[in-house]
This record gives C-alpha cells, sequence and structure tokens, in this order.
C-alpha cells in the first residue's frame, strides 16, 4: 500500500516541475487545474500521512496484542502441561487408593486372623492352666498313693508281729490243752465213765480263729474296696496321665495287695499247720498219758493220784482239775497290735481269698473241729472256769 501510494510521486513531482518550467503562454485555467490537483494530491497524502499513521498504530498495537497471545499460548500451553501432570498424578493417586485399599482388605483380613490367634492362645493359655492343674492334682494323688503304700507297709509289719503274736498264743494254748488233757484223762479214769471236763483251751482256741476269720474277711472286704477305687482312679487318669505314671500307679496298686495276700495266705497256712501240730501232739500225749496210766501199779499209784483230785460235794458229775493248776498265772491270748490304735485294731481288713478261709473248707480245720469234745458243740456259756 506504501508503494502504490508513493510509487508516482517522483513522477508527478517531476512533471510538476517541468510543468513549472513550461512558458505560461499555455493559460491560466491549466494552471488552476493543476494546482487543484496538487492540492487534491497534497490532501490525498496528508489523509495518507493519516492512514499510514494510523496504520502504524495499529500495527504497533496488533504487535502488542500478537505479543499477548503469544504469552497466552505460552501460558495455555503450560497450562495444558500443568493439566497433563495434574491428570497424571490422579491417575497415580487413583491407583494409590486402589492399592491401599487392597492393603486396607487385606490389613482387615490379618486383624481377624490375629483375633482369632488371639482368642486361641488364650484356650491354650487356660488349657496350660487347667493342665498344670492335673499335674499338680496327680502329684497329690501320687504323693497320697505313696502314703498308702507306707501305711500298708506298716500294715504289713502289723501282721508280721500279729504272725509272732499268734504262734505265741499257740504255743500257751497247746500247753493249757496238754494239761486239760492230762486231767481229763485221769478223771475219766477214775470216774469209769463219767463225762469228761470241759476243755477251756479248745473254748478259747476256736473263739480266737473264729475272731481271726471275722477280722480277717473284714480285711478283705475293705482291701476290695481300696482296689475298686484304685482301679476307678487309674481308669480315670489313664487319658492324660504319661506311661510312667500309669506304670508308678499300678506298681503302687498290685504290690501292697499282692503282699498283703501272701502274708495272709502265708498267716492262715502257718495257722493252719501250727493247729494241726498242736492236734496230732495233744493226740500222742493223750495215748503216751493213758498208756501210762494203764499201766502204773493198780493199788498205791492210783490211790495216790485219787487222792490228789478234789473229790465234789454235791453227787457226781464231771471231774475238776485241782486248784493249783486254776491259779496258774496264764498270759492273757490276745493278738498284741504295736504302735496301732483300737480304730486300727478293729478296722475291717479283707483279703482277696478270704472266703476260702472258713473252718468248713480247710480239711486241718475240719479234721480238728471234729476232734474237740462235745461239749464244745454246745451253749459256750455252761460251763464254769
Amino acid at each position: 500500500m506504501a508503494a502504490e501510494t508513493y510509487g508516482n510521486f517522483d513522477t508527478q513531482s517531476r512533471r510538476y516541475y517541468y510543468l513549472s518550467q513550461e512558458p505560461p503562454e499555455e493559460g491560466s485555467g491549466q494552471r488552476c487545474r493543476e494546482l487543484e490537483q496538487q492540492v487534491s494530491l497534497g490532501t490525498c497524502s496528508g489523509e495518507l500521512g493519516h492512514l499510514l499513521r494510523a496504520s502504524s498504530a495499529r500495527a504497533g498495537r496488533l504487535e502488542a496484542a500478537v505479543a499477548t497471545y503469544r504469552g497466552r499460548a505460552a501460558a495455555a500451553g503450560e497450562l495444558r502441561r500443568w493439566a497433563r501432570a495434574l491428570e497424571e498424578r490422579h491417575a497415580a493417586q487413583v491407583r494409590r487408593a486402589a492399592h491401599l485399599q487392597q492393603q486396607l482388605g487385606r490389613a482387615q483380613a490379618g486383624c481377624a486372623q490375629l483375633e482369632a490367634a488371639r482368642r486361641q492362645v488364650e484356650e491354650l493359655s487356660g488349657q496350660q492352666a487347667e493342665a498344670a492343674l492335673r499335674a499338680e492334682k496327680w502329684h497329690l494323688e501320687l504323693r497320697h498313693l505313696q502314703e498308702r503304700f507306707e501305711a500298708l507297709s506298716q500294715e504289713k509289719e502289723r501282721l508280721l508281729e500279729e504272725r509272732d503274736a499268734l504262734r505265741e498264743a499257740n504255743e500257751e494254748l497247746r500247753c493249757a490243752q496238754v494239761q486239760q488233757s492230762c486231767l481229763s484223762r485221769a478223771g475219766a479214769g477214775l470216774e469209769g465213765g463219767a463225762a469228761p471236763p470241759r476243755n477251756l483251751a479248745a473254748e478259747i482256741l476256736p473263739a480266737e480263729l473264729r475272731d481271726t476269720v471275722t477280722r480277717l474277711r473284714r480285711e478283705n472286704r475293705r482291701l476290695r474296696l481300696q482296689r475298686d477305687q484304685l482301679r476307678h482312679r487309674l481308669e480315670a487318669t489313664e487319658a492324660a496321665e504319661p506311661r510312667t505314671a500309669q506304670s508308678k500307679l499300678l506298681l503302687l496298686e498290685e504290690t501292697p495287695e499282692d503282699l498283703q495276700l501272701q502274708e495272709k495266705d502265708a498267716l492262715i497256712q502257718h495257722l493252719e499247720n501250727d493247729w494241726e501240730r498242736s492236734r496230732a501232739q495233744r493226740e500222742r500225749e493223750e495215748r503216751l498219758l493213758v498208756t501210762a496210766w494203764y499201766n502204773m501199779p493198780v493199788p498205791g499209784s492210783r490211790k495216790s493220784l485219787s487222792l490228789s483230785l478234789p473229790v465234789p460235794r454235791e453227787g457226781p458229775g464231771p471231774l475238776r482239775p485241782p486248784q493249783h493248776l486254776w491259779r496258774q498265772p496264764r498270759t492273757p491270748i490276745r493278738i498284741r497290735h504295736r504302735g496301732f490304735s483300737d480304730t486300727d485294731r478293729h478296722r475291717p481288713r479283707p483279703m482277696e481269698r478270704a472266703d476260702a478261709v472258713d473252718t468248713g473248707d480247710r480239711p486241718g480245720l475240719r479234721s480238728a473241729r471234729m476232734s474237740w469234745p462235745s461239749s464244745l458243740h454246745g451253749n459256750p456259756g455252761t460251763g464254769k472256769r
């Protein structure tokens, strides 16, 4: 536009110059027209200058606007980059939130497992406490069983002492039987068919044997009850008790009973043997006395023996032994319990085979019972001591 505006300026100015050099003869009209044209051209050039100045101002403004737009475009690009970064950050946050949600779910599951484990630990602690209490109870039970074993050992010692006492009593009874048999044979020979005197030793011995058998039966019942109780305790503790404790309990259960049974069987067998020996010795002594009686001279010896015997005051009756024989001091036939009270003495002490301990089941006792005088099978209260 500037080239078009200023392109013909030199040509017109050169033409005006040449026109001014032309001679004035051509007329003033032409000159006026030219001046008018020049004025119009000046006006046009002024307007053109205004237009150019406005265009230059507008160009400056446009350049400022372009610079502004360029700054805004740069800011918009920066904003787009920032928005893209924010979107990426948001996506990362979303992914992190999802990951945290998954971790939260796993943490909740872990918390549930930890709670279950805590309850299980509490249950196991309770079971451990119960097991400790049961172990303490078993230790106490074992201690009681050991004390029981010691008591049974003391009972065994007491039975041994009782056996010795029974031996002494048997010896005393044997001596008394010999004396009574001698007197009864002598009285029967003098009276000639009179009833023999009562054998006090034979009356005492069955009563002692009956007491012994009754006591042994009671002890048998007591031992059976103890065996049942120990068996129930063993069955109750077999499920949780170690094998060593079970073996100890079995040993503590079986050993005292076996020892008691063996001791009582040996005691009964010894009593039977002693009774058989005493009965055989008594019969042998009676036969010897009868033989000596019939071998004595008739007039003097029998008369002296009849004078040594007392004569009954009231009619005929059974002869009694001399008073010096009755007044002899006699050791009471009693089982001496050393170191035990009366409650322990009369406590029932059963045996395993006490049912077989009966005077009717033993051949030695049956024969001894048949050999006793007929007065023993009557009322024992009728005899006078």
